[in-house]
């Protein structure tokens, strides 16, 4: 059964490391609007979230984080991990100083 696309964004798959504020996690798929990743932390549906993706290797010339608020909106069961599904309500960019990546 084919069902119509309802994401108002266009989704990326990718594997990048995610630090939620307890544990860490690495992403499946995220868009402009949304980040599902897996971790081993348990989070429950409706429950704010903030989280960091630091990204060492960008076009910049230097690393910098982009740093997540926004809300748990599905909780699953994904290979002996917890798939979350977050909608992203805010983000900032923060530049990565040199002692932080050693």
């Amino acid at each position: 059964m084919n069902f119509p696309e309802r994401r108002k964004a266009t989704r990326f798959k990718g594997k990048l490391p995610i630090e939620p504020e307890q544990g860490t996690g690495l992403t499946r798929d995220f868009s402009a609007l949304g980040v599902f990743f897996e971790t081993d932390q348990s989070l429950t549906v409706g429950e704010p979230i903030k989280f960091v993706i630091p990204l060492i290797y960008s076009d910049w010339g230097h690393p910098f984080r982009v740093r997540f608020q926004g809300e748990v909106l599905r909780v699953e069961p994904t290979g002996g991990k917890i798939g979350v599904a977050v909608v992203v309500h805010s983000y900032s960019f923060e530049g990565i100083d040199e002692r932080e990546q050693a």
